[in-house]
This record gives C-alpha cells, structure tokens and sequence, in this order.
C-alpha cells in the first residue's frame, strides 16, 4: 500500500513578517528614556570642552604678556588713552601687541561665548571685540607681579560656572572666580 502525502491541505504554520505595535512602541520607549538621559551629559561634555579651550587660550595669553614682559624689562604694555574710547580698540590693540608673542586672534575669543555671535557686535571681519580683558598696570618694572591679582579675566562667565570667569594668575595658572586669592596691597 502506498500512502501519498498532499501538503497543499496542510496548513503551514504562520510566519511573523514584522513587529507588534507594543515591541515598537517598548523600543521608542527606551530610545526616549536614552536620549533624555544623555542630553545633560552631552550639554556638560560640551560646556566642559568649551572652558578647557577657554583655559588654553588664557594660557596663551598669559605666555604671550610673559615673553612681552621679558623684552621689555618686566614694563607692563601701556594702552594709550585714545584706545579706551571703545571696547573694540582696546580688543585690536591687545592683540596687535601680543600677535608677535604667539597670541593669534583666535586665542581671544572663547568658544563659549555667546556675545561674540551677536549679530550686529561686529561689524567687519578686521574689528573684533575680545572675551578677555588685561589688567591694566603702571609703567614701573615689576608691577604686573607686585599683586596678586589676575593678568587677564574673562568678560562674563560663559562657561555657566557657579565659581564665576577664568582668569590668569602671576604664576601663569588659571584661577576661576571665587578661587581667586584676595589682592593684598594697592
């Protein structure tokens, strides 16, 4: 006897061609939950990258016034008063002084600094205006290292620190606001 099979009667088990509305409703879910976990975290790493270029750039500010003061006998630079005018001089004239110790253009601006993107703050790509502002100190030899007050301090705190701007100290550290020791003397 010969027993012959017909498999188009046979019901063929079915086959799941795709997703169910509650695995994709579980998968946007935990993808919503990663994302709103990692928003602060990517926000913190950039504001963290932003005061460490920041910091490098005070670093080589604070360079650039060191090898100034070495040629020039420990004399602070002098910004003539006609630059005092306008916040834009004083931004040029610093950084026409510096430019032969290193200090480029850039190394002015931080990269946290939301005014710099202000339209309307500058209006030709030959004028800026710096995040940083330089002590100003009298003629006399030595007296940029007589205080202990910062060299250069940040316009403002970008950086969304409680502790207030970086600045450069006399010994060439960077010091945020509230971390700065008194100045004793003047």
């Amino acid at each position: 006897m010969i027993v012959r099979f017909s498999f188009s009667n046979m019901r063929r088990p079915a086959i799941s061609s795709g997703f169910t509305l509650i695995e994709l409703l579980l998968v946007m879910t935990i993808v919503a939950l990663l994302l709103t976990i990692s928003f602060p975290a990517f926000s913190y790493l950039k504001n963290r990258a932003a005061n460490a270029a920041c910091t490098a750039n005070l670093r080589g500010i604070g360079t650039g016034l060191t090898l100034y003061l070495q040629d020039h006998d420990n004399i602070w630079p002098q910004v003539p008063e006609s630059v005092f005018d306008r916040e834009q001089d004083e931004s040029m004239w610093w950084e026409a002084t510096l430019r032969e110790y290193g200090v480029a253009r850039k190394d002015w601006i931080c990269p946290a600094d939301t005014l710099q993107k202000q339209p309307g703050r500058v209006q030709n790509k030959d004028e800026f205006i710096s995040s940083y502002a330089v002590t100003l100190f009298d003629e006399l030899p030595q007296t940029a290292y007589r205080w202990k007050q910062p060299w250069v301090i940040e316009r403002g705190s970008p950086h969304g620190s409680l502790n207030g701007p970086n600045m450069v100290m006399p010994d060439g550290s960077i010091a945020q606001g509230l971390a700065m020791p008194v100045p004793s003397g003047r």
